[in-house]
């Protein structure tokens, strides 16, 4: 065998060798994380049977006192990127985030009808010099949220019959935020809550704690009435006038 032909199989082994170890690699991490999706996916489906609700790989959906959707989402400066610690290591990590990218579930109690309110309220950030825009006159809600909304003068009374269920329910460790459309519950944020379907009570009280929520501000909203229907029919009508002049 002469020197250019060992130089050619030597160049071939190498790029053999080249394609050849990353694909031993993936077949591997494959191997091993299969069984982990399959796992969790096995383990969403019980919980959200447990819950009476329907579910895909994503989310789950229903009626539990109130419409009801549970979903979760991958968040973070990580997202995206392969953490292989998290694969290995007791398969805690999804492989589509990273260290900084962790898996969150969220909770909604969708509102019917919704508030109408142009609403924002979520957790209030401590060492920020953002505040509650809205106050209740309640210290333990206005430091524990952030109110805001278009509908002021309304949000303020509305937040001011439920804010001591509300600031209860914040104070037993829940995140709790809101819009005109649900009131929502967020989980996860590290490595040992970012699966509450492992805890069926855990996922149960979430769920039932913004469907409470959600009840809390819609019987508030009734007690509210006539006002609040009237400017209800006052938006509803504005709306209609809105899409008759988009359609000329």
């Amino acid at each position: 065998m002469d020197s250019e032909t060992s130089s050619t199989l030597i160049l071939v082994a190498i790029v053999a060798t080249a394609i050849l170890v990353p694909l031993v690699l993936i077949g591997a991490l494959v191997l091993i994380f299969l069984p982990v999706v399959r796992r969790r996916r096995r383990q969403w489906q019980v919980a959200a049977a447990s819950l009476g609700l329907q579910s895909d790989p994503g989310s789950m959906y229903g009626t539990r006192g109130l419409p009801v959707r549970v979903f979760w989402r991958i968040e973070g400066a990580g997202s995206g990127q392969l953490d292989m610690g998290g694969v290995i290591l007791a398969g805690r990590n999804d492989m589509r985030g990273g260290r900084a990218g962790l898996r969150y579930v969220y909770c909604q109690a969708l509102l019917e009808p919704p508030l109408r309110l142009g609403l924002n309220l979520g957790p209030s950030v401590k060492g920020s010099s953002l505040t509650t825009s809205i106050s209740t006159g309640h210290p333990g809600f206005d430091s524990a949220f952030r109110l805001d909304a278009t509908e002021r003068s309304e949000a303020q009374k509305l937040f001011t019959l439920v804010a001591g269920e509300l600031t209860l329910v914040a104070e037993g460790g829940w995140q709790i935020s809101a819009t005109d459309q649900y009131v929502q519950i967020k989980l996860g944020g590290d490595y040992n809550s970012e699966f509450p379907e492992r805890d069926p009570a855990l996922l149960t009280a979430a769920v039932d704690t913004s469907v409470y929520c959600g009840r809390c501000l819609i019987d508030a909203q009734s007690r509210l009435s006539p006002a609040s229907e009237a400017r209800v029919a006052r938006l509803i009508w504005q709306d209609m006038i809105s899409v008759r002049l988009l359609h000329g």
